[in-house]
């Protein structure tokens, strides 16, 4: 059985846009395709450098989550989620986030013969390209499906 869904959010904090700290908070996404394997081994990572604070301004992470976004037909699809208490108005936080995730995780994702970003459009030997535009939790409204989240 595949899991869904699994969030590491900071004490007190819902994994939930209408959480008081996450509604003035933003976003970052990335959307791939990957082996089970691989997958495992960036969320490993991903959660161990945020929970021992190694991670580039841990304290100002609300959470981070994976949806396994596969479907009969679409095999081994993923989002990582990085949900910030700052909005784009931080905007040395934003790109100080956008450059750490591009190292410290997409450079990963690149060099993995099996790790695709799902948009087909993307230059996949450009870590910036597979990230989403950063999103504002407080001026846009929140993704589709992203209410709650537990």
């Amino acid at each position: 059985m595949r899991v869904n869904g699994m969030s590491l959010f900071q004490k007190n904090i819902q994994p939930e846009w209408e959480d008081e700290v996450n509604k003035h908070g933003g976003q970052f996404r990335i959307d791939f395709k990957s082996s089970i394997s691989f997958l495992q081994t960036i969320w490993e990572k991903l959660v161990f450098s945020v929970v021992t604070d190694e991670f580039s301004a841990a304290d100002m992470l609300s959470g981070v989550r994976l949806l396994d976004k596969s479907t009969a037909v679409r095999e081994n699809m993923f989002r990582i989620e990085i949900w910030t208490k700052f909005d784009n108005s931080q905007s040395g936080m934003v790109n100080a986030l956008k450059t750490h995730l591009e190292t410290e995780y997409i450079q990963l994702m690149i060099d993995d013969p099996s790790t695709r970003p799902i948009n087909q459009k993307v230059n996949e030997q450009v870590a910036a390209d597979w990230l989403s535009k950063f999103k504002n939790n407080s001026n846009d409204e929140p993704p589709r499906g992203a209410q709650g989240g537990r």
